[in-house]
Order: C-alpha cells, then sequence, then structure tokens
C-alpha cells in the first residue's frame, strides 16, 4: 500500500502539521497516524471503484445509443430501397396508364368517326326514301324538308315565326309550295309543314343566232 505523503510535488489529500511528540507514545502516535492514512487511501481506492464504475456505464450506454443508430440507419436504408422500388412501379403504372389512354383515346376516334359514317349513311337512306315517297299533300318535318329540298332552315323558319301559313320555295329545277301544319306534339318538338305543289321550275329559252 503507498502511504499518500507529501512534497516533490505531490500533495496528501488531508492538511498536515509539523508537532513535537513525547517519546513514550510516539509508537502510538505513528500507529494513529498510519491507520488515518489506510483509511484516506480506502476511500479513495472507493472512490475510483466508483467513478470507473459510473464511466463503464456511460460507456455502455454509448455503445447502446450507437448500435441503435445503426439499426436505425439499416432501417432507413432499407425504407429508401423499398421508395425507390414503389416509385419506379408507379411510374411504369403511370407510363402504363398513359399508353392505355392513348389507345383508349385513338378507339374513341375510330368510333366517332364510324357514328359520323353511320349517320351520314342513316341521312341518305332516309333521303332516298323521301325521293321516293313524298308527294302532294304528304306531311313533313322541317329538318327533313331541308335534307330533301336542300335549302337553308329559314326558308320555313321564317314564315312561320312572323304567323305566315304559306310558302312556295323554288330552285333551278322544281318549284314546292307548303302549308304550315303545326306543331302536334307541343312545344319543344319538330314543326312540320304539308306540301300542297311539287311542279318543275321553266326553263329559260334562249334564241341561238
Amino acid at each position: 500500500m503507498t502511504i499518500p505523503k507529501g512534497g516533490r510535488g505531490k500533495k496528501a489529500p488531508y492538511e498536515t502539521q509539523q508537532m513535537r511528540v513525547p517519546v513514550p507514545i510516539k509508537d502510538q502516535v505513528n500507529n494513529l497516524i498510519a491507520k488515518f492514512r489506510g483509511e484516506v487511501i480506502d476511500d479513495n481506492n472507493l472512490l475510483e471503484q466508483v467513478n470507473n464504475s459510473h464511466l463503464s456505464l456511460e460507456l455502455e450506454s454509448l455503445q447502446s445509443e450507437i448500435q441503435d443508430l445503426k439499426t436505425a440507419l439499416e432501417v432507413s436504408e432499407a425504407e429508401k430501397l423499398n421508395l425507390s422500388t414503389a416509385l419506379q412501379e408507379a411510374n411504369q403504372q403511370v407510363e402504363n396508364l398513359s399508353t392505355a389512354l392513348i389507345n383508349t383515346r385513338s378507339e374513341i376516334q375510330n368510333l366517332s368517326t364510324s357514328l359520323e359514317d353511320e349517320k351520314q349513311k342513316s341521312i341518305n337512306l332516309n333521303t332516298g326514301k323521301l325521293q321516293t315517297e313524298l308527294t302532294v299533300n304528304s306531311v313533313i318535318g322541317e329538318s327533313e324538308a331541308q335534307k330533301y329540298f336542300n335549302f337553308k332552315r329559314e326558308i320555313l323558319r321564317t314564315p312561320r315565326e312572323k304567323g305566315e301559313t304559306k310558302v312556295t320555295f323554288q330552285d333551278d329545277s322544281k318549284i314546292v309550295c307548303f302549308e304550315y301544319e303545326g306543331q302536334p306534339k307541343g312545344k319543344g318538338t319538330p314543326h312540320f309543314w304539308k306540301i300542297t305543289k311539287i311542279e318543275d321550275a321553266p326553263k329559260n329559252l334562249s334564241l341561238a343566232i
């Protein structure tokens, strides 16, 4: 056991004082001093052990925190990889949807074109049917009359709005007279006219010199 003493740059952990000791009690005093120094040394060793134990606990705590940080970092890297994969899949889905949308638009355009063709065929068919069925006293809707006789809607619409019941239409080939029949099914439904006369338009004669 090292006895703490002062001097030579070292200082004992207690205050000292020089005294004259009677010779008969010198040994007793030395024993008392040795005992006191031993207790001081034991206390310092205990303090050092406590300090070392505290440092060990702090070191273990730091090591545990470092391990937790490493684990969290690994989890974060895994989540980052998963997010990157999910983003790639989402981009692929968007690209697929974009392609599907383009294809759908093309299909709609084709269907629209087909519908227009069918509509035109139906108009042509109805016009051909009118050409074979229309005679004097036939009742015809305004829209059908426009398609068959090829005139603007104002030819029949303007007179009926003015309260006139008869109108005559003439072009280079024919003269047609109409008489307004009204709107049988009520407001918002088609207007009808009865054909009262269909004649060929007179030819302009010219004398060749």
